[in-house]
């Protein structure tokens, strides 16, 4: 027959591995809502001349 004592730990350590799944999860979360999209439209003026599309395509 398991104590108290020891089933009192096992829920101790599922309850802090679920604790850090949540807070790991919040912390994920709110790194990626501070990501700032992309631009709309993409400028090749900053480009070579070699790689540019050409005008038209």
């Amino acid at each position: 027959m398991k104590s108290t004592r020891t089933t009192a730990k096992a829920y101790g350590k599922v309850a802090l591995a679920t604790l850090a799944m949540v807070a790991g999860t919040a912390v994920m979360m709110a790194a990626c809502s501070s990501v700032k999209p992309p631009a709309k439209e993409y400028s090749q003026d900053r480009l070579a001349e070699a790689i540019r599309v050409p005008a038209g395509n």
